[in-house]
């Protein structure tokens, strides 16, 4: 009787053990998977190509309609491609905070939101450093130059990553009332964005 006791002890911790063994298995993979598959995840968005952007921006101030009413003066539709892909809809944004630096005008930290198609596909980027010149005599025309980087996306722009370049002329004029400033601009947006959708 004391041996069938003994077997069942022995028997019963054997079962004890694998089903602890088993328990801790589970938990081991499903921790393991917690923190393994949004690296992974990541990593998969930071491997997507990259793609060339050629935008051609045909600018107005003030914005028609601008995206932020609040904060946003110029704005206009754009055409263009993307990775190859014909890309067209419409921007508005801001040229930041103006200041003057060895008789240049500049801005800094100036924002664009670029709105695609239907609307779903968005990407806004910070406008880090701009200027624009007036040649002298043609205090009217001048040279617009910004480079930034992409800050936030929606869509197939969601985890999109990327430096722009914005640069063209434009032409600034007093309205009839002498007071609002008006302007056109054809800009051209170059530059590389990564992990489009």
């Amino acid at each position: 009787m004391r041996l069938i006791a003994q077997h069942q002890a022995i028997h019963g911790e054997a079962t004890m053990n694998s089903r602890t063994i088993l328990k801790l298995t589970f938990v081991f993979a499903v921790a393991t998977a917690v923190f393994l598959l949004p690296a992974l995840g990541s990593q998969a968005h930071a491997q997507q190509a990259c793609a060339t952007v050629r935008i051609l921006v045909d600018e107005v101030l003030p914005a028609a309609h601008p995206i932020d009413p609040l904060n946003d003066t110029w704005g206009g539709d754009f055409w263009g491609t993307v990775g190859g892909e014909f890309v067209s809809g419409y921007m508005s944004g801001n040229d930041g905070t103006y200041f003057n630096h060895q008789n240049s005008n500049q801005a800094r930290n100036g924002h664009d939101k670029f709105v695609f198609g239907a609307g779903a596909d968005t990407f806004t980027y910070e406008i880090a450093e701009a200027t624009f010149n007036f040649p002298p005599g043609k205090a009217a025309f001048g040279q617009y130059k910004g480079h930034g980087n992409i800050e936030a996306g929606t869509g197939r722009f969601q985890y999109a990553t990327g430096n722009l370049n914005l640069e063209g002329p434009f032409i600034v004029w007093l309205g009839p009332d002498e007071t609002t400033l008006n302007g056109r601009a054809s800009l051209m947006l170059t530059g590389t964005i990564c992990g489009i959708q």
